[in-house]
Order: structure tokens, then C-alpha cells, then sequence
């Protein structure tokens, strides 16, 4: 326990210290300095290789954590297990970087386009530099999660990754990198995030690459291969569902409009920050919850939870739209056409939170395996959607098809939580939070906007929402857990 703690508190340090430098990065000085056009050309070449190196592992990215511990072995190194996982990513690691080379016309002809000409031609090698790096630092990220070590994982890719990233934009800044030495540096940077993690494991005695195949049964390479191509299909979809329409505004639009459809992602990501800071506590609840059957328990976490993270998650909605104003003033005027994708987005987030954990609910369950079929449903319903909402909205289109797909596959997962379980997440106080919500959105509305500037507008306009919200959540009692954080504060009066 001594080990988990330690690597929790640093894990929160480093992720939280994360946010706050990604929100700087990815906010106030990336789009400004470089613009929206590089801004989206990044973002879209992330998306791709994102998606790419899931399937470029073979799926050893979650094979690795979940197979470590038949493996595990101090004495024996534990058989070579990290090589193993290695050879594995690099057999499909060649495969795809083949089909990148024999497919590169096909890939020209679906991306080109007279804006995107520019970066496209000019940077394409990136793309397969990127995924190389991006399936290697996956492969030892697993292996450091497996050895009960993430904040090492968090700290190499949540924080020094950001503060290189910082320091290229300065540099950039001050005249001292073209475009196209940032874009090969930015990329590059992920050697020295792989070099971390190499050098750290080295320290600590676990570089083991060389494999003992005894321990590798015919049986058990079965097994893993099953696993593996299960985890393939499910990983993608979940990564084409978060990123097709960062990679279909390019083919369909251009980067810049990924660059500023971009940015109000980011912004909305916000919302769902608290709600994915949470799962980690309570996905192992409800899996002891599933171990003894105990649905009272799981009903009882899926509705307390669903009722504090919509509760948040509105909260910061209403300080989003009402600040879109000066959010436009902070990063530039040509980023006024996205504030309807915060919007759009944001309602999408705040329907995945009022859902609860309904997808650890039923995947721990032994319905698992609709979560796959679930996944490839909306992988294809967010691509159709997608292309026809782009051609006609453009990136607002982009934001309703994203928003269209999280609420129905919610529902999908909501209506199968139900008909096997009969349990759902919605109670009385949801409908009294959204009219609170409303309520405070229309006050904030009769405040003009403040002089001597905008920052001062966007300051006391937030710090009312946050107050009257969150009075109103105390006095009606809407969230129970607040008032009860509330009466055990150190601010209470004992007597």
C-alpha cells in the first residue's frame, strides 16, 4: 500500500500540474503564436497516429498490464516479458509503416486539399517518425504501469512533455525556429519522453529484453493473441470515436478550421475533467461491487456519482458559454467562428456525465462484451454523421455530430444497464441542478460587462457563477455529498 500511495500522490502532482501547463499550451499560446492552421495540422497528426498506433501495438499495450503479473519474476526477469512486448509492437509497427509507404498516394488524395497542400506534402514523413515513437513510448508506459510505477508515465508524458513543448513555442517566439524545424522538434521531442523511461527502468534493474520462451506455452501465446485482438477492435473504436472529427475536418475543411475546432475541444474537455479524475477510484469499487454481486452498492455509487459529476460539470459549463466573449478576446478574433463547437461540445460532455460510469458499470459486468458492438456502432454513426454535418455546418457540424453520437451511445449503454440490471443514474435532484443551472445562467446575463478589460469581466463574471451555483447547490440540498463536505470543513464553528 506504501508503493500505491506514493505513486498516487505523485500521479495527482504531475497530472494536475499537467492540466494547468497543457491549458497554457494549448489555450493562451500555441494557437496565438503559431496559429490556427500549424495549431490544427498538430492536432490532426496527433489524431491519426493516435489511432494508427492502437493498431500498431497489436494490442501489447493493454496485453502488457493485463498479462504482466503471469509473467512477474524478479529472479528471472521476468522472462524477457518487456522484450516480448516490444518484438510484438514491432511486428505491427512494420506492418503499418508498409502500408503507410504503399498507401501513400491513397492518403494524399483523401487529405489534400488547396489549404492543407502546405503541410501535407511537406511534413507526411512526420506522420510515420510520430507513430514509431508514439508505439514505443506506449509499450514502456504499460510496462511502468505494470510495475506499479504510472506517476513516472504521468510525469514523462503529462508534464516534461508539456514543458518542452513550452519551450519550443518560445523559441519559436523569438525567431529562432521555422515552422518546419518546430514541427520536426515537436515530434522529436517524444525520444527524450522514451529515453526517460528507458533510463529510469535501467536505475531500477527492470531493462530486460531478452526473452526465455520456455515460459511462452503455444497456450498462453494463444491466449494473449485472443486478448490482444479483442482489445485491438475496442481500442479503436474507442480512439476514432474521440478523434475522427479532428481527422475528417481536415480532409473535409481544412487545418486551420481543425486548429480552431481544436482549441474549444480543448476548452470542453474541461467539463469532464473531475468526472475522469473520479473513475480511477471508483472503477475499483464497482469492480468489488460486481466480485460480490452487491447491485445496491453499484446502484447506489452510479446515482451519487452521475448527480455530483452533472453538478460540476454544468457548473463549468455556464462559466464556458458566458465567458465565450472574452475567451475570443484572450486568443484572437479569428477564433470567434468556434464559439457554437463549445457549445455543442459542451452539452456532449455534460450527457456523458449525467450518465454516470455506465460503460466501467457494464464492462466489468458479464456483459462486456457489448461494448465493443456499442464502440463500432458509434465509430460508424460519428463518421457518417460527421461528414454530412461538416459539408453542411462546417466545424459547428463537426461539434453536433460528436454531441449527437455521445448521447445516443449513452443511451444505448443506459438502456442495456437497465434491461439486465434495472438500474439507472438519474435522480430528483438532476432536474432541480439543471434548473439551478438555468436560473444562474440568466443572472450572470443582467451583469454588463465590466471595465477597464475583459480579464476583469471574465474574473468576477466566473467567481459569480461559482458562488451563486454553488449556494444554491448548498441550500437545496442537491448534492447531499456537498453539504456534507460543506459541515465537515474546517470553516465549520464547533461549539
Amino acid at each position: 500500500m506504501g508503493v500505491i500511495k506514493r505513486q498516487g500522490i505523485k500521479a495527482g502532482i504531475w497530472m494536475y500540474a499537467g492540466v494547468i501547463l497543457g491549458f497554457v499550451n494549448g489555450i493562451l499560446l500555441f494557437p496565438r503564436i503559431l496559429g490556427p492552421e500549424v495549431y490544427g495540422f498538430v492536432q490532426w497528426l496527433f489524431s491519426v497516429t493516435g489511432v494508427l498506433a492502437t493498431v500498431g501495438s497489436l494490442g501489447m499495450r493493454s496485453g502488457l498490464v493485463r498479462y504482466f503479473p503471469f509473467f512477474r519474476s524478479a529472479e528471472n526477469k521476468h522472462y524477457g516479458f518487456l522484450g516480448f512486448s516490444l518484438l510484438i509492437a514491432h511486428v505491427g509497427l512494420l506492418l503499418l509503416l508498409l502500408l503507410l509507404w504503399l498507401g501513400q498516394g491513397y492518403f494524399f488524395e483523401f487529405f489534400e486539399s488547396p489549404e492543407n497542400a502546405t503541410y501535407l506534402k511537406s511534413s507526411y514523413w512526420l506522420l510515420p517518425l510520430l507513430l514509431i515513437f508514439l508505439v514505443i513510448f506506449d509499450i514502456l508506459s504499460s510496462y511502468l504501469m505494470a510495475l506499479l510505477r504510472p506517476s513516472v508515465m504521468l510525469f514523462l508524458r503529462d508534464l516534461l512533455s508539456r514543458v518542452i513543448t513550452t519551450g519550443l513555442i518560445v523559441w519559436f517566439y523569438f525567431g529562432g525556429l521555422t515552422v518546419d524545424a518546430f514541427l520536426f522538434l515537436f515530434v522529436a521531442k517524444q525520444v527524450i519522453l522514451i529515453f526517460g523511461a528507458y533510463v529510469y527502468l535501467k536505475r531500477m534493474g527492470e531493462w530486460h529484453l531478452k526473452i526465455d520462451w520456455t515460459a511462452y506455452p503455444r497456450e498462453r501465446l494463444r491466449e494473449i493473441g485472443n486478448y490482444n485482438a479483442f482489445n485491438i477492435l475496442t481500442g479503436l473504436g474507442g480512439q476514432l470515436v474521440n478523434r475522427i472529427d479532428s481527422i475528417m475536418i481536415p480532409a473535409l475543411i481544412s487545418f486551420e478550421m481543425n486548429g480552431i475546432y481544436s482549441l474549444f475541444y480543448f476548452v470542453t474537455t474541461i467539463i469532464i475533467m473531475p468526472y475522469e479524475a473520479v473513475r480511477q477510484i471508483i472503477t475499483p469499487l464497482i469492480a468489488e461491487a460486481w466480485k460480490d454481486n452487491d447491485l445496491v452498492q453499484i446502484q447506489d455509487l452510479y446515482q451519487r456519482t452521475a448527480r455530483g459529476a452533472f453538478a460540476i460539470g454544468l457548473l463549468i459549463f455556464i462559466g464556458i458559454v458566458a465567458n465565450l466573449d472574452n475567451a475570443v478576446l484572450l486568443i484572437g478574433a479569428e477564433y470567434a467562428i468556434g464559439t457554437n463547437v463549445a457549445i455543442w461540445l459542451g452539452i456532449g460532455q455534460l450527457i456523458y456525465c449525467m450518465n454516470g460510469y455506465n460503460l466501467a458499470i457494464l464492462t466489468l459486468s458479464d456483459q462486456f462484451r457489448w461494448d465493443l458492438l456499442i464502440k463500432l456502432s458509434a465509430v460508424m454513426l460519428n463518421a457518417v454523421t460527421n461528414y454530412l454535418f461538416i459539408i453542411a455546418f462546417g466545424i459547428t457540424g463537426a461539434a453536433i455530430a460528436t454531441a449527437s453520437t455521445i448521447c445516443v451511445s449513452n443511451f444505448i449503454y443506459q438502456g442495456l444497464i437497465w434491461k439486465y440490471f434495472k438500474m439507472q443514474p438519474f435522480t430528483k435532484q438532476m432536474v432541480g441542478i439543471t434548473l439551478l443551472g438555468g436560473v444562474v445562467y440568466v443572472l450572470q446575463l443582467l451583469v454588463p460587462p465590466l471595465p477597464p478589460h475583459f480579464l476583469v469581466d471574465l474574473g468576477v463574471r466566473s467567481l459569480l457563477i461559482l458562488v451563486l451555483f454553488s449556494a444554491g447547490i448548498l441550500v437545496f440540498k442537491l448534492v447531499p455529498e456537498a453539504n456534507e463536505i460543506w459541515q465537515q470543513g474546517p470553516w465549520r464553528i464547533k461549539k
